[in-house]
């Protein structure tokens, strides 16, 4: 049976503003979306790559596709801007860019999202068109 994403987000909201469940990341947010729309199931958290211990957060070995929800975080405190995250970081972002380099060596699509495009649903739209063309 197929769920409407508007019913995942609406699920993802209310068990996120339960006072005794933990607010789900937006990784947690899109598996959900990935299973209510019976996309294949994706392997979280593969390790790719033969020496580096890099890891994608979902991967379908078997198409050679990845997908990365980056983790910047960007909020105003007293009227300024600031951001925090791995990604937030000139080393970060260079050890991010090595990683989908060697990727893309190796033969991986690496499809790469923020955490709006997972709130929006635009995640799961990507995605659903890039898995469909590699559906036999």
């Amino acid at each position: 049976m197929r769920v409407s994403r508007a019913w995942a987000r609406q699920l993802e909201q209310s068990t996120s503003t339960r006072k005794s469940l933990p607010k789900p990341s937006q990784e947690d947010a899109l598996a959900l979306h990935i299973q209510c729309a019976a996309l294949p199931v994706p392997v979280r958290q593969y390790h790719f790559h033969p020496t580096r211990q890099w890891r994608f957060d979902f991967a379908w070995p078997d198409q050679r596709i990845a997908c990365e929800v980056e983790g910047l975080v960007v909020r105003k405190v007293n009227g300024r801007t600031q951001t925090s995250g791995r990604h937030a970081s000139i080393t970060g972002l260079r050890e991010d860019c090595r990683k989908y380099n060697a990727a893309a060596t190796l033969g991986w699509r690496v499809i790469r999202v923020t955490q709006d495009m997972v709130r929006s649903g635009e995640a799961l739209t990507t995605l659903e068109s890039i898995l469909a063309g590699c559906r036999p």
